[in-house]
């Protein structure tokens, strides 16, 4: 009983783990696009 809830825990914390590195790339990618976006709007406005 216990070995399979370990396992269970295991896979859970797998995945949480695999959604918190890919929540974290997508916002630093996100962030960077904002920065590109802000300069390109500033090499066209001025």
């Amino acid at each position: 009983m216990s070995d399979a809830y370990n396992d269970l825990y295991y896979k859970g914390f797998q995945i949480a783990n695999r959604l918190n590195n890919t929540l974290v790339k997508l916002s630093y990618g996100m962030s960077r696009i904002k920065k590109e976006s802000v300069r390109a709007v500033n090499r066209t406005t001025f």
